[in-house]
């Protein structure tokens, strides 16, 4: 049986299984999950892969792996990364194979792919924007890809940002989207 039409997980075939297929060339490995060799790379491929790593319930794929799933970056992360409803606080239990968080997240700020939550491109690079452990100049190539891209307009970036109230290292990320204007007056 597979997770969705493109994913195959163990629950027809044992690891040892999928992985001799694999080796046999038949199947690849997309962000930790088995999937055809001849799929294409799409979102919703993409979104699968990363979703069939985790348990069911109200997970939405965020961060590097929303921006790999939406083709803004060209590989996953070494972890995947999810957000929870702060509502949902508590219900998922470390040790986990992924990154969580609980989050403050409204449901316009999640797109379904390939039935799949995912952060918005909208969303994905506010959190990119202002996350302090990422080099300024990978996020903001991230940003500005997802500004050529997905059309995220980057004035609404800035003004979605000023609306938020007690908003952690918002001036990181106002500080990053200037970095973006510059690069883009200057041409690069």
């Amino acid at each position: 049986m597979s997770i969705g039409s493109c994913v195959v997980d163990t629950s027809s075939l044992s690891v040892a299984e999928l992985s001799a297929v694999r080796i046999d060339g038949d199947l690849r490995v997309c962000a930790g999950a088995f999937v055809p060799l001849d799929e294409p790379d799409l979102p919703g491929t993409r979104a699968l892969s990363v979703r069939s790593i985790a348990p069911a319930g109200p997970l939405v794929v965020e961060h590097l792996s929303a921006a790999w799933v939406h083709g803004l970056v060209s590989r996953p992360p070494a972890l995947a990364r999810f957000a929870v409803s702060i509502t949902e606080r508590g219900r998922f239990k470390p040790p986990l194979p992924f990154h969580l968080r609980e989050v403050v997240i409204d449901e316009s700020e999640v797109c379904a792919i390939a039935g799949v939550p995912v952060t918005s491109p909208e969303r994905t690079c506010i959190d990119l924007l202002r996350d302090d452990e990422r080099a300024d100049v990978e996020v903001v190539a991230i940003v500005g890809e997802c500004a050529r891209v997905a059309m995220v307009c980057v004035d609404g970036l800035a003004a979605r940002l000023n609306a938020s109230f007690r908003l952690p290292r918002k001036a990181l990320a106002h500080r990053r989207l200037a970095m973006l204007r510059d690069a883009w007056a200057a041409g690069a």
